[in-house]
């Protein structure tokens, strides 16, 4: 809060039922139009003309994607988050167009929570991935939606916030794999296959990137996992990557017991022994390796 900077933070609150539920809270400075801060009186509170004016600076502020909807669900308004997020225009998110943001593959299960809750008049809650116009990339985000009524109960119109779980989604995937390997050793499944799964699992949360394992016999390094990898490269270099200063990055890495980082291999001289097989990857252009020790640090 110091510096003025957004923040979020998870926490536990206690329910009218003496139970605890975990929820993401989100903070950020009230500014003015031209970025200023809102300056509060001794009270705390806001010092500017109450209405809609302050209501939009509020909406416009919050650490969430936000906006209004009509009683049949389409979309009237949208803040200024949304539009920086999913690089949509006004014109584009109203009605059903900020429809095109959504994944896919989330898009039919979270459309059709989202129908089911405007017929029943119900809040909404649903998961789903987003669209992030900076890289492209899909984001998690935990949407939910409560109704406004009127003094007969007739739906006005609804308020809905994307609050982003990126974080906790990717920490879930990673524990759900977790437990899926510990299930193949405890089934005794060969070490080749738990190591593939080792792999795969760490691909699906790396942009990009594809992992190897490698079991240090006779003083070389042998691929024993290694699910994406070409196999007539996987073949070629088998027996060439000794335990040394020089070879790859890996032989280094457990050479030297530490991380060692190769950023560009076409130039890096401890490619040099690899030269001839390096064309049966053509897509390989920077490589990473860390030794995993062993208790007795071997």
């Amino acid at each position: 809060m110091a510096t003025g900077e957004p923040s979020q933070v998870e926490e536990r609150d206690l329910t009218n039922m003496d139970q605890h539920r975990q929820h993401l809270s989100g903070a950020a400075r009230l500014r003015d139009m031209n970025g200023a801060a809102t300056k509060r009186n001794g009270a705390g509170e806001a010092v500017g003309p109450p209405g809609d004016k302050q209501l939009f600076e509020i909406i416009e502020t919050i650490p969430v994607m936000a906006w209004t909807m009509l009683p049949d669900g389409s979309n009237a308004f949208a803040n200024r988050r949304w539009a920086e997020y999913c690089g949509l225009p006004a014109q584009d998110s109203v009605g059903s167009g900020w429809e095109a943001a959504i994944h896919p593959g989330d898009a039919e299960q979270y459309l059709h929570k989202s129908r089911e809750s405007l017929a029943t008049g119900e809040p909404f809650e649903g998961e789903a991935r987003f669209r992030c116009a900076a890289d492209g990339e899909y984001r998690w985000f935990l949407g939910r939606a409560v109704p406004l009524r009127d003094d007969q109960g007739n739906i006005l119109r609804w308020y809905k916030i994307l609050t982003d779980i990126e974080d906790r989604k990717r920490a879930e995937a990673l524990l759900a794999g977790e437990n899926r390997i510990l299930e193949m050793v405890a089934k005794g499944e060969s070490l080749p296959y738990i190591l593939d799964c080792l792999c795969l699992l760490v691909e699906e949360h790396t942009r990009d990137a594809l992992t190897a394992i490698l079991l240090v016999e006779d003083g070389r390094l042998r691929h024993v996992g290694k699910p994406s990898l070409p196999p007539a490269y996987v073949e070629a270099v088998e027996g060439k990557i000794a335990v040394g200063p020089k070879v790859g990055s890996c032989g280094p890495a457990a050479y030297f017991a530490r991380q060692v980082i190769v950023s560009d291999i076409t130039t890096d001289p401890s490619f040099d022994e690899l030269r001839d097989v390096l064309p049966l990857f053509p897509s390989l252009r920077a490589v990473w390796s860390t030794p995993i020790m062993s208790s007795e640090g071997r």
